[in-house]
């Protein structure tokens, strides 16, 4: 099932998170780093 988190519950997501993975989920996860909302091409 997919389902979207808040930001408040991204930290529900630490165990599936890749630790050799992308740092930058591993920040996002943690709330160190927003993500990218928007995106300008």
């Amino acid at each position: 099932m997919i389902v979207e988190l808040n930001k408040s519950e991204f930290h529900n997501c630490k165990g599936i998170v890749n630790k050799s993975g992308q740092f930058e989920v591993m920040a996002i996860v943690e709330g160190n780093n927003p993500g990218c909302k928007n995106i300008n091409l």
